[in-house]
Parts: structure tokens; C-alpha cells; sequence
């Protein structure tokens, strides 16, 4: 028989052995980091003195950047410590150099791998939720993978959901390396996620939290499930549980919703029966703290026929009794077809060591991962080793098999079965004969499961066996595991086993070592973190089996990697491995305890703190209601662990529970592969066996049985006022971070505090961490809780803002726990921001400022409430102050709730450029006005000044127009804006790494997301394969901008390709462009026939972009011909100033002599007005007043004019020709709005690309300005700024008061620079001509509610482009989004929820009304409603609208008896 392979293996064992010298083995972790020690480890063989080793670090020029050299001798093996230089440089190849001289000389090396993290970052913010006006407050410090502390500064950047860079802090520092400070927010921030970006050297790191409009949860609800369901029970069971933050029960109703995580019908559903499908269950049941419920598996089948491997959601909605206040929470069961599941341990090795024990183990768990409560069986484990059979004829041809015995009963504990053998297999693809092996069993095993379902037996592989297999069975389920000897040229093999379990800081802990042979001793090295933390040696003392003892360090957390290793003296390495997960990852121990575990509001606290000596521990204390909302601010012990286990060189991560509680034996099959496997490089003379596989088949595995796989009393009358309890303090301080402090604690390491309790009834979570210039970083082990509660207290419950004039009902909610029944007096304090409505005893009702009380009686532990009826009539934040008193106890309440003015918000800006490059000073004084219906208390003004002419719109790349982004072509809004502002940053020299890495950022989320738009033949639309056909126009703007972009981010060229081809498609043979789709930009049809000019010149520009990529101008050349000799042909006939504009820009990026003569006659018909220079599309449209009696200071021009100059100014940026474009470069900057943006998409995007390409001609980075804004006229105002190359594209804001009636801007020094005064009011009615008219009718009308249809036509000659419709919803109602009709609005293609708004899409008007239809139902107790506002524009054209209003004259004349009833002391209907 023939043996090719394995004689090749034989050879080559031999020859490597004979070649090994055997003088030293050097070994060190493959990876290595700037500013971090890497250890050397060095054992000296054989040598004839000692030994001086030098390893040199060297980049690929062989330059040494770091050295370190140590004398090793013979047998005592030492370590030679590397420091990395910290300014190491990423990018370059490295390589280590080991020299030895003196007793023995040797030279290796080898390459390594550079890792540029060698510290981490961490932030902690007092919360992860703030409302407007609130203080973030923050700490920030770096650590090393040691855990002590980085001494470096930092730079701090916080942006808004804009990207408006808000604040920065440069070279932030503290001596003990926590750099703390605060950012006190505006009343009027940027609602959505913020985020702080931090930079430590090379070290960066991100921390994002919310800012929000949000009410405290004031309970929360919870819904508890068996973790899994088992298809064959009759029903399963749950709780909802619902509980205030301060531990006692909530009394109200539950609906619970059972419905599919994933709502499809399954395959195998009747269609004959369909009205046996539904697509949810609903339970209702009143709950007092708890209330549990049942469904029935019958009821689950009929929303999925087959429930095994189905997930279901139950959704539980609690009302609380007394408010009407609702909460909710939701869970998920999955079902299966048995109770359990059996594998091994994926940790496991695949190889086994011939001669030593296989220690396998199991686990065996329920179906959600955890251990098998109460086994119901054994595990049945049957095994078998394969031992080649030498055998004479390679002719076999059958395979022949007995039939195994029967099963014995289950008390025998071992049963043998018949053997298989196997013939020689011979197959010509892959190689030679592979040798027959013959199966044999071992006896068969009935083992028990440990109660942490785990089942673990060690394994005596006979010395012959090749191969070996292991079969588990546990009820119907079973696990497979094949195993292969681990390869030695001489046998030889060593096996480390961890006699402990969770081994931690501070223990120490048995190690057994066991070899198949006697060495004298055994060396071991220990590695965590990526590095070598300790290093030994093992006494055998001539035996084959030792235990020995370790000490286990904070530096081997929280994962450690044992090697032990041996040379014989033929030269190869014997070695084995071991990893373990160690508890225990600080060296400082923190911890904080209240002395008390519950308290009085308003209390004094005692806090103890502990850590080690000379730390300062850093306290934060949050409301749990907080958390309900959003957690993720605070450092946590997970989030550490996990930095840590980043910087294992062999990959680190989270391991299951029974992972945690064993150790992983080192994986592979050879000794090159335990190194390897660990992270650690080895340099040797020695033999570091590496085993080849032969060239052979892969072995056959077989099974004798099948494997099962996973499918798919009385009370008196109210006391007299005289005799309650008088109120002592009133509660007024709700904050929702409580401690947030440091101290320095003394040499005992300990310290107490002394902390006054705030007013809020609730739970308190605190944590601490702490920093020590010795044992670096500690943590609290988990949080500690004080439970502030009082047995009587009130509740407000407020809304979080109300609307001027409307009546709104204040509820109190009355929490009596006294061990008595109680007459409660409550009384609603006088306030001149609001007036009351008072009932006297006749029934009569009157509104003043007046003091208010109400008596309510409450059982004992009952709950109860007031209601106020009130009507706040300033703008701004109301003070409510409430006091509540018995006999024997009182309270009272003092907060804040918050009036927003009436009417719809309306705003103009005003830019002004400041340029001092030719002249030294600058003034410009701008009026401030507003209209006469402007609502009471609305007005806002703010200034801005940056110090860069893209700034604006560089700060505000998130949200440039205040417009809804749900359509393909506005979210390249969210695309193509970052291209320029990358072009621009990039040729003045300030792209730095922030910008870069967010432009990035939102140029990745926009490319993913309008794939979503695109059709199946690689055009793209508005509304991708909703619409009937892509679109010739958007298609070119997307590829336009994918081309533009392809510099910056990966994109598919085939995504290039299938576009180019769709649009080479639309081409007419006259050089034109059809457009099949639904026509969105209107103003592109401009003079010609269906646009066809522009929309020619509009694709003949993006495929001119797309020549940069690979194979698009083979695609397009002969359709740019064409399309070129057309648009020239057309030149003499154009009239249209905007087809000029794009017709001239587009034959200038192909060179034509035309684009010339066009721009010489677009000169003539410029506007040219104080220094500034712009065109107009349509003189009559662009003159058309855009207000009805009144107007701004500055208005905004048309979108299509803002658009067509740009075209323009790019065209002047390509020819050089400043003179010409500074004119117009002043205009379009006087153009944004205050967001950095313009009217509408198309000419934000073209404004900028313009700004851009112009800007950067003119950019100097040679400024230092003084820029002054003051009040001369009205109200005093004034304030300064210092604009330098430094904080240039800082936006600073200034809020203005509302009394200035003209501001003047001053500046003095040198550059160019950009302020802006931004105007904010609300109107009572629409301030602007109407471009559309629109109806609302009212029907269904109830107090509860009503029904809405909003109807709207296009009032001008023709249609509009893609048009939006925005309805305000009434204040205290919500819209029932299951009940909207579109049947009356054919052009309707979707919607979007927004706060108090709903957004929908319309492809166009026209002079046929189209109407939509909703419910709007009330969900809290307002009366006397004011008028909500409906809204239609065009979208690329804004300033065509109208805004009307709509009211229900049922709820503008409803009454406090309409919503209250006698809760308000009305008689009943």
C-alpha cells in the first residue's frame, strides 16, 4: 500500500529535528503599541557564559526605533524589556531583531503586527437624556490597558444634531487625569442625539446622549414570561407588574397585545380558511401591583399554524387609575418542540494528546441557555476510536456492517457496539489512498448533569488511535464531536489543566501539569492584555505529573494565558496552553454605601466612601426614573472589561456562563499552533514543530445513529384649616442628577460625606469611581440605592408644555400612606402668569388670579385626586406651586411647566459679510421688525459670527433646511453637501480628523440609504419601487453625486454602471433625454419643451462626473457627443435664464467654445444691487410679493434663483475669474438660512457646491478680527468676539433681546468673517401670499374628538413638483393613524409622524383638489382648544405655499365641564 504522504511527513520530521541547534528560544506577543512596554522573553539553551541579548525594533528602512538589551545565562530565562516610542507611526511594516553575543551567538527575526490603540478613553455624562436648558455635566479620563492612569490632555468637541460644533475644549487637563467641567444648554437647543467626541493622543472616543422635550416616568411597568415555550403544553402563563420608581404598587388597568415578532403567515397556513387567521390577541384586566394572565396555545395557532421555532411579542399598556396616565413594556417568548438541548462546549479543542487525558464537557440547557432544571434523564455518551488497519489488497469494493445490539435498560453503565469497518477509498481529484481505519467502541457512558448543566468526563485516547469521535444524547437531542491527535515528531506531549474555578485577583490558584514524559522542569509564561505579565518555572523533579501554585495579579484580568513549554534534548519544544477568565480586573477597590437604606425627602444622608489611599473618588448619584428613560451614560465594569479584552492579540470577547465558571485548553494541532493561537511570535534554533497536512482526502466520518438538528370605616368631616398640620418645606428641588462630586480621601483610604436628600419621591442610583497615581482606575462593584419615600405626598402631573390661553386641567395626585383615613386640604398657590377658574357653591364660574383649595378625603393607603383648572396667559416657564395637608402630616410642591405661544412659527435671517482683506474696519446696521399679528410672548432674536464663509453650512451638515428628508432625492440632502465641504476643508487645510470621520460618516448612512431607492434596472426615484419608473433626472443626481463622492467612500462601480446604461437608454436620437418618471423638480423644464434642455444639460453634466470611474466613459462617450452637439446646436435659441445657467456650466466641463458666448449673455441680464450681483428665472415671479401686509428686513430669495446663480458662479470659479464672481459670491451668502442652508434641496446643493468651489479661490488663512454687535436703537444689547485661524469654524451664538430694534455689527482687523441675526416669532394667521388653496372640514365632532379632512389645490397655471402637506395636531389630542384615507388624493406616496405634525407626500398638485382624512381623539384635558395650523409647499420651491388654519368649534368653545366633569365640580349630563 502506498504511503507517500506520510513517508514525506517521516522525512521531513527527521530532517528538521537534525537540523535544530538547540541554543535558545525568544518569544514575545505578536502585536506592539505606542508608549506601552513589550516583554521579551528569552531562555538560554546552551552557551558558554552569559549570554547579552538585544532586540532592536526596526521599521522597514531598518532604522531602530527602540532597543533594549539584559545578560541572560544559561537555564535562568529572563525577560528584555521594549519601550515603544509613542510617536510610532501606523501605516509602516515593523520587524523585531534578536541579537545574542558572548556565551552563545544567534541573530533572528521577525515581522510584527502595530497596533496604534495603547489607551482608552472614558466618558461619563450625569445622564443620557437632558431636557433644553438643563446642564450636561461630564468627566473624562484615559487609561492604560494596566488601568493606570494617562497623563496627556484632551480635546473635546460637542456637537448638536446639526453638527454644529457647539463647544470645544483644546488641551484640557487635570493633574490626577479626570478632566471634568459642564455645558449649560440653551432653552432652544437642536433636539435629537449629540454627541461628544474626545481626543487623548492617538486615542479617540465618542459619547452620544439626547436632548429631548420628555416627562419623568413616574412608574414603570414590567412583563415577566417563561423564557421559552414549549409546544407541547396547553397554555403558558405571565405577569405585568407595574410599580412606582419608589417601590409601591400602581392600581389601574392592563391591555396586554399577543402578536408574531415577524407578522407573515406561515407556509403552511389554510387558504381555504383565512378567516381563521388573526393578526393579534388582546387581553384587558384591572392590576394592582401585579396581575398575571394565560393564553392558550389554541389561541397562539390561530396567528401561526406550526408555533415551534416561532417568535411571539407581548405588548403590556398600563393605565394608572388616577391619572389616566399610561406606561408600557414589552417581551418575547419563542417556542419549541422539546425542553432541551445538549453540545459541547464550543470552546473546546478539536485536537486530543495521545497518552494524556481529553477532559471533555457539556453542556446541557433549556432552550434559552440556561442549565436544565430537575434532568429528567442522563446523558448517553458513546464513543469510538479509529485505528488504521493494515490490509494487502487495495480492491475492496463493499462495505460491510453488523447490526448493533439492543440498548441496554439505563441502570447498566456501559453496553458495547458492533464495530464498522470501512474500506480503502481512493479518489483521483483530491490525492492520494487514504489507509481503511477500523471503528472501535469504547464502553458506553451514563453520566449525570451537574446543576449548572454542565457534564464533564475525561477521556483515555489509546495511543494507536488516528482518530476519534464522540456521540451525546440527552432526551431526543444529541451533539457530535470529532477529534484529531495533536502532532509530535516524537511523541512527546504535555497537557496544563486549572484545578480552580473563577479564579480572581489576589487568589491563588493550582495548576496541573502532566506529560507523557519525565523533564526536569517546565517553563511557563503568563500572558494578559496582550503582553507578558509573569513569567517561571516548574519543578517536575523527574516525574510526569506536578501541581504547582500561582498568584493571580489585577494585571492578569480579566482574561490570562498560560504556556508552559519544555526543549528535549533532540530539540523540539513541547508546550501547552490554557485560557482563563479572571475576576477582579482593579486594583483599586471603591465602594459607596448609604448609612440609611430609605429616607425623608429633603433629609441629610450620610455617604461612606471607600478606595485606596490618596484616590479621589468621583460620586454620581441619578434619579431611576431617569434611567427608565435612557442609561448608558455612566463607566461600567462590562464596558471596561471589554476595552481591556481589546488588546489581546489572539481576539478577546464575551464568553457564555459556563465558559466563565471553566478554562479553554489552548486550540490547534501542533506546537506552532499553541503559540500562534495565544498571540505569541517564537525566535528559535530549536524545533517549533509546525505540522503539514499530507495530500489526501479529507477522513470519511460516520455514524452509526442520526443526529437531530433544530428546526426552525367612617370618616369624620373635613377638620378646620386651622387645625392641619402646618407645611414646613416646600419640595421644589427635583433634580435628576442628585450627587455629582469628588473627593480626595485621606491616608486611611476612607471618608463620609454628609449630602441632603432632594425633594423627588424615588429611587436614587449612585456609583463612584476612583483614580490613584499607584493602583490606577477602580469601579464600585454595582450600584448602591437609597429609596427616598415619605408615607404622605403629592405628585404634579404636568404635561410638558401647554399652549398660551388654552385651558388646561392640572391633576395632583394625593398618595396617602398613613396608618389612618385623612381629609386632605390641597391648595394651588396665586401665580399673575395665570389665571384660575373658580366654581363658587351657586355653580357660577369666574377667571382671576386667585389662591384655590380643594378637600379630598382618602382612605388609608388609598390614592386620590384634585384637579385645577387653570389658563396661563405669559409665554415662558409657569411656576405651579401646590401644598397638600392633613391633621397629622403635610406637603408641598413647587415646579416648573412650560408655555409656548400660539399660532404657527415663522423666522427670516439675516446674513452679513464681513470683508476685511482690503480695508480695516467694518459696520453694518440691520433692522429687526416684526408684524403686527405677531402672538404675545413669541419673539426671539439671536446673532451668530464664524469666521469662515462655508461655516455655517459646515456646522449645520445635519439639518441644512427645516423639511422632511423621506424621499430619494432629499436624502441626498444628507449626501452631497459633505462632498463639498470635504473639497473646501481640503484645499484651505482644515480637514481635520473630526470632520473627515463625520463627512464620512454621513456620506456611508446617505450611500446605503438611497440604495434603498433604487429600481431593479439601476434608475432611481423618488420613492424607489413604489413608483412606476425610475427617474431620468434623479438617476443623474445620484450618479452625479456617487462620482463626486467616489474619492471619499467605497462605491460599486456596477452601481455606476447599471445607471449610466439605464440613462444612455433615455437618449433620443437627437441627443436628448426622456423622462419616464414622475417629473419632481418642475423648474428644470425651464423655456424648452418638457426641459429638455436642461434636463440634457443637467445629465450631460453628471456623466461628465462620472468619467472618474472605472469604465463609465466607455459607456457614455458616444452619449456626451451627442448630448453636446445638441445643447450647442441650442444655444442661439435660449431665452430661459435658468436653461443659460445650466446649458453654460455644462458645456464648460466639455470644453465647449459656447459656454463663453452663453455667459457673456447672462451678464446682460444680471441684477446688480449693493455690491451684489444675481439673476432672476422669471422677473414676474421673482417680483411677486412673498408677504400680505407686511415685510421683512431681508427676504430670501426663490430657490430657482438661488439655484441658476449658482450655476453660474461655478462657471466663474472655473474660469478663474474672480473679479466677476465676488459679486455674486456676496449675494448667495446673504441667501441661507439660519440653518446653513438655503429654500429647498436642489439649490442648497448647488449653493454649496458653488460656495465651495469659489470660496476656496479666495480662502486666506492670514485673519484676526474683532467683531462687536450692538444695540443703538431700543433695548440695550451688546457683545464681542475674537475671530482667529484657531476658532474659525467655532459658531458662536448670542441671544439677542426681544426689545433691540436694530442691531449694528462692527469689526476691525483683517479677513473674512460671517455674522447672521436670526428672527423667531409665531403669527395668528398666514403672513404669506397663497401659491395654494386649501379646505379643512370638521365632522364626527365630540369633546373626545373628531374627524379631519384637509383638502388642497394648486392655484397657479400648470402643476407643481413634489409637494408637501403638513397638519398640526391640537393640543391634548393625538391622530389615530389607522383611520387616514387617501382615496381622495391620488398623488399621495407617503407620510412621516412627527411631534405634534404629520408629514405627508404628494408626487403634485394641480387645480384638482386632492383631500386626506384622519381621527384625532383626546388624550388630555384641554379646553378651549386654539386654532392648528395646515401647511402646503412646493418642496423646491417653498415660498409657493399656504398656511391655514383649522379648529373644531365644538373644543374652541368647550368648557371646563366638557373635559372634567365633576371631578371639576360639574353636575352630571
Amino acid at each position: 500500500m502506498r504511503r507517500d504522504g506520510l513517508i514525506f511527513v517521516l522525512i521531513f520530521s527527521v530532517i528538521s529535528i537534525s537540523c535544530a541547534k538547540n541554543t535558545y528560544v525568544v518569544m514575545f506577543p505578536r502585536t506592539i503599541r505606542p508608549g506601552l512596554v513589550t516583554e521579551v522573553y528569552v531562555n538560554i539553551l546552551e552557551a558558554t557564559g552569559p549570554v547579552t541579548v538585544t532586540a532592536n525594533l526596526q521599521d522597514s528602512k531598518n532604522i531602530t526605533v527602540a532597543s533594549g538589551t539584559k545578560d541572560i545565562s544559561v537555564g535562568t530565562p529572563s525577560t528584555v524589556q521594549l519601550q515603544i516610542p509613542l510617536d510610532l507611526k501606523a501605516g509602516l511594516d515593523y520587524g523585531l531583531k534578536i541579537e545574542g553575543t558572548g556565551g552563545q551567538r544567534f541573530a533572528n527575526w521577525s515581522k510584527v503586527s502595530f497596533q496604534a490603540k495603547s489607551t482608552s478613553i472614558l466618558i461619563q455624562t450625569d445622564k443620557a437624556i437632558y431636557k433644553p436648558g438643563q446642564t450636561i455635566q461630564f468627566r473624562i479620563l484615559g487609561v492604560y490597558p494596566d488601568l493606570s492612569i494617562v497623563k496627556q490632555t484632551f480635546d473635546i468637541d460637542i456637537y448638536d444634531p446639526k453638527g454644529n460644533k457647539i463647544a470645544q475644549w483644546r488641551d484640557a487637563a487635570e493633574e490626577n487625569g479626570v478632566f471634568a467641567d459642564k455645558l449649560v444648554m440653551s432653552d432652544h437647543p437642536v433636539l435629537g442625539d449629540w454627541k461628544m467626541k474626545v481626543t487623548q493622543g492617538a486615542a479617540a472616543e465618542e459619547k452620544v446622549f439626547t436632548v429631548d422635550e420628555y416627562v419623568l416616568p413616574k412608574f414603570e411597568v414590567t412583563v415577566d414570561l417563561p423564557p421559552y415555550g414549549l409546544t407541547t403544553d396547553l397554555m403558558f402563563h405571565g405577569t405585568v407588574k407595574a410599580k412606582y420608581t419608589y417601590g409601591k404598587s400602581v392600581s389601574g388597568n392592563a391591555n396586554i397585545r399577543l402578536k408574531k415578532k415577524y407578522n407573515h403567515r406561515s407556509w403552511g397556513w389554510r387558504q381555504d380558511h383565512p378567516e381563521e387567521y388573526v393578526d393579534s390577541i388582546e387581553q384587558s384586566f384591572p392590576i394592582d401591583g401585579e396581575s398575571k394572565f394565560t393564553f392558550s396555545l389554541g389561541q397562539l395557532k390561530r396567528l401561526q399554524q406550526n408555533l415551534a421555532y416561532t417568535d411571539f411579542v407581548i405588548e403590556a399598556n398600563v393605565t394608572e387609575g388616577v391619572t389616566g396616565l399610561k406606561m408600557k413594556d414589552s417581551a418575547e417568548i419563542k417556542f419549541y418542540d422539546n425542553p432541551a438541548k445538549i453540545d459541547f462546549v464550543e470552546s473546546l479543542p478539536a485536537n486530543y494528546k495521545p497518552g494524556l487525558i481529553y477532559t471533555a464537557l457539556l453542556k446541557v440547557t433549556q432552550p434559552d441557555d440556561k442549565p436544565v432544571v430537575n434532568p429528567s434523564s442522563r446523558v448517553k455518551v458513546e464513543m469510538f476510536y479509529n485505528v488504521e488497519v493494515i490490509t494487502t489488497t487495495t480492491t475492496t469494493t463493499t462495505t460491510t456492517t453488523t447490526t448493533a445490539a439492543p440498548l441496554p435498560e439505563e441502570g447498566n453503565l456501559t453496553e458495547v457496539v458492533e464495530a464498522l469497518i470501512e474500506p480503502e477509498i481512493y479518489d483521483p481529484w483530491r490525492g492520494p489512498l487514504v489507509p481503511p481505519t477500523k471503528r472501535v467502541p469504547i464502553p458506553v457512558m451514563y453520566l449525570d448533569i451537574n446543576p449548572d448543566g454542565l457534564v464533564k468526563f475525561d477521556i483515555d485516547v489509546p495511543t494507536d488511535a488516528v482518530s476519534f469521535d464522540i456521540e451525546a444524547r440527552y432526551m431526543k437531542e444529541s451533539a457530535y464531536k470529532y477529534l484529531q491527535p495533536f502532532k509530535s515528531p516524537s511523541k512527546s506531549f504535555i497537557q496544563v489543566r486549572l484545578l480552580n474555578e473563577k479564579p480572581m485577583a489576589g487568589q491563588t490558584i493550582s495548576i496541573d501539569v502532566k506529560a507523557t514524559e519525565a523533564p526536569e522542569k517546565v517553563f511557563y509564561q503568563m500572558i494578559s492584555k496582550g503582553n507578558i505579565v509573569k513569567t517561571g518555572e516548574i519543578p517536575m523533579g523527574g516525574l510526569k505529573q506536578t501541581e504547582f501554585k500561582i498568584l493571580i495579579t489585577p494585571e492578569m484580568a480579566p482574561k490570562a494565558r498560560l504556556i508552559i513549554n519544555y526543549v528535549r534534548p533532540d530539540g523540539e519544544i513541547v508546550t501547552d496552553g490554557v485560557t482563563f477568565s479572571v475576576d477582579g480586573i482593579f486594583k483599586n477597590k471603591v465602594s459607596l454605601k448609604f448609612m440609611k437604606d430609605e429616607v425623608l425627602p429633603g433629609s441629610n444622608m450620610l455617604v461612606d466612601l471607600q478606595a485606596d489611599p490618596k484616590s479621589q473618588i468621583n460620586v454620581l448619584a441619578v434619579d431611576k426614573s431617569v434611567l427608565l428613560l435612557k442609561t448608558g451614560n455612566d463607566i461600567s465594569e462590562d464596558q471596561i472589561t471589554k476595552e481591556l479584552q481589546s488588546y489581546d492579540n489572539a481576539g478577546g470577547g464575551y464568553y457564555p456562563y459556563y465558559a466563565r465558571m471553566w478554562y479553554w485548553p489552548s486550540t490547534g494541532r501542533d506546537a506552532s499552533d499553541v503559540f500562534d493561537n495565544n498571540g505569541m511570535v517564537v525566535l528559535t534554533d530549536a524545533l517549533l514543530y509546525n505540522y503539514q497536512e499530507p495530500f489526501r482526502p479529507l477522513p470519511v466520518m460516520m455514524m452509526n445513529s442520526p443526529v437531530a438538528f433544530g428546526g426552525m370605616g367612617g370618616v369624620p368631616g373635613p377638620p378646620s384649616p386651622n387645625g392641619l398640620k402646618p407645611v414646613t418645606t416646600v419640595r421644589k428641588i427635583f433634580p435628576e442628577t442628585w450627587m455629582w462630586l469628588n473627593k480626595t480621601l485621606p491616608d486611611t483610604g476612607k471618608t463620609t460625606i454628609n449630602v441632603k436628600v432632594p425633594d423627588t419621591i424615588t429611587s436614587w442610583v449612585a456609583t463612584a469611581f476612583a483614580v490613584n497615581p499607584e493602583s490606577g482606575l477602580g469601579l464600585t462593584a454595582q450600584p448602591s440605592n437609597l429609596n427616598v419615600f415619605m408615607p404622605f405626598f403629592m405628585q404634579l402631573v404636568l404635561p410638558y408644555s401647554v399652549v398660551r390661553g388654552e385651558l388646561v386641567v392640572l391633576q395632583i395626585n394625593i398618595h396617602n400612606y398613613l396608618a389612618t383615613s385623612e381629609w386632605v386640604l390641597v391648595i394651588l398657590e396665586k401665580n399673575m402668569d395665570m389665571e384660575n377658574e373658580i366654581t363658587y357653591s351657586s355653580g357660577a364660574r369666574k377667571r382671576m388670579h386667585a389662591k384655590v383649595g380643594r378637600w379630598i378625603k382618602l382612605l388609608k393607603g388609598g390614592i386620590g385626586s384634585v384637579f385645577f383648572p387653570i389658563v396661563p396667559i405669559a409665554v415662558g416657564q409657569l411656576k405651579i406651586s401646590v401644598t397638600a395637608q392633613t391633621a397629622s402630616a403635610s406637603d408641598a410642591v413647587e415646579k416648573d411647566l412650560l408655555v409656548e405661544p400660539s399660532g404657527t412659527a415663522q423666522e427670516y435671517n439675516i446674513p452679513v459679510l464681513i470683508d476685511l482683506k482690503t480695508v480695516g474696519t467694518f459696520n453694518k446696521t440691520v433692522n429687526i421688525t416684526f408684524p403686527a399679528n405677531t402672538t404675545a410672548g413669541s419673539r426671539r432674536v439671536t446673532a451668530s459670527v464664524i469666521g469662515d464663509l462655508m461655516g455655517p453650512s459646515i456646522n449645520g451638515l445635519e439639518k441644512l433646511i427645516k423639511m422632511p428628508y423621506g424621499c430619494g432625492e432629499q436624502n441626498m440632502l444628507n449626501f452631497a453637501p459633505n462632498i463639498f465641504v470635504r473639497r473646501y476643508l481640503n484645499v484651505t487645510n482644515n480637514l481635520k480628523s473630526n470632520m473627515d470621520s463625520k463627512s464620512k460618516e454621513y456620506m456611508i448612512k446617505g450611500y446605503q440609504r438611497e440604495l434603498t431607492y433604487q429600481h431593479d434596472d439601476g434608475s432611481y426615484s423618488a420613492f424607489g419601487n413604489s413608483d412606476k419608473s425610475g427617474t431620468t433626472w434623479l438617476t443623474a443626481f445620484v450618479v452625479k453625486s456617487f462620482a463626486q463622492a467616489s474619492d471619499d467612500i467605497f462605491i460599486d462601480d456596477k452601481l455606476f454602471h447599471k445607471a449610466l446604461d439605464w440613462l444612455v437608454l433615455q437618449q433620443t436620437e437627437i441627443g436628448t433625454f426622456k423622462e419616464p418618471g414622475k417629473v419632481l423638480h418642475k423648474a428644470m423644464q425651464g423655456g424648452s419643451a418638457a426641459g429638455e434642455r436642461s434636463l440634457t444639460a443637467f445629465v450631460l453634466i453628471a456623466m461628465k462626473e462620472a468619467d472618474v470611474i472605472k469604465g463609465a466613459s466607455d459607456r457614455t462617450a458616444r452619449s456626451i457627443k451627442r448630448a453636446t452637439t445638441f445643447l450647442e446646436g441650442e444655444v442661439d435659441k435660449l431665452i430661459d435664464t435658468y436653461e443659460m445657467a445650466i446649458v453654460s456650466y455644462a458645456l464648460k466641463l466639455v470644453n465647449s467654445p459656447k459656454s463663453i458666448i452663453i455667459l457673456e449673455r447672462l451678464k446682460m441680464l444680471a441684477v446688480d444691487e449693493d455690491g451684489t450681483r444675481y439673476w432672476k428665472h422669471n422677473a414676474k415671479e421673482s417680483n411677486e410679493k412673498k408677504y400680505s401686509n407686511w415685510n421683512p428686513p431681508h427676504s430670501q430669495s426663490n430657490a430657482i434663483d438661488i439655484e441658476l446663480t449658482s450655476y453660474i458662479l461655478m462657471n466663474y470659479a472655473m474660469n478663474n475669474d474672480v473679479e466677476n464672481g465676488l459679486p455674486v459670491l456676496r449675494w448667495l451668502t446673504s441667501q441661507r438660512n439660519p440653518n446653513g442652508g438655503f429654500a429647498s434641496t436642489q439649490d442648497t446643493i448647488i449653493a454649496l457646491q458653488a460656495l465651495a468651489e469659489f470660496a476656496g479661490e479666495i480662502y486666506s488663512n492670514d485673519f484676526n478680527m474683532e467683531i462687536t454687535i450692538k444695540s443703538l436703537k431700543g433695548e440695550k444689547f451688546e457683545d464681542k468676539h475674537i475671530i482667529t485661524r484657531d476658532n474659525a469654524l467655532v459658531l458662536k451664538v448670542f441671544e439677542v433681546p426681544t426689545g433691540v430694534e436694530e442691531l449694528t455689527v462692527f469689526a476691525k482687523g483683517k479677513g473674512v468673517s460671517l455674522a447672521e441675526v436670526a428672527v423667531y416669532f409665531y403669527t395668528a394667521d398666514d403672513i404669506k401670499t397663497s401659491a395654494f388653496d386649501i379646505n379643512t372640514t370638521i365632522s364626527e365632532e365630540t369633546t373626545k374628538g373628531l374627524r379631519l379632512q384637509v383638502c388642497g389645490r394648486w392655484r397657479q397655471e400648470g402643476e407643481t413638483g413634489m409637494s408637501i402637506m403638513e397638519i398640526g395636531i391640537p393640543s391634548g389630542m393625538t391622530p389615530d393613524y389607522e383611520s387616514l384615507d387617501f382615496t381622495l388624493a391620488p398623488e399621495y406616496k407617503r407620510k412621516e409622524e412627527l411631534f405634534r405634525k404629520l408629514v405627508l407626500y404628494f408626487d403634485k398638485f394641480d387645480a384638482q383638489e386632492q383631500c386626506v382624512s384622519l381621527n384625532i381623539v383626546r388624550t388630555d384635558r384641554v379646553a378651549e382648544l386654539q386654532p392648528s395650523p395646515v401647511r402646503i409647499y412646493d418642496y423646491y420651491e417653498p415660498s409657493k405655499q399656504k398656511t391655514s388654519f383649522y379648529l373644531s368649534k365644538l373644543l374652541e368653545k368647550s368648557t371646563l365641564c366638557d373635559v372634567c366633569g365633576t371631578e371639576c365640580f360639574c353636575k352630571e349630563k
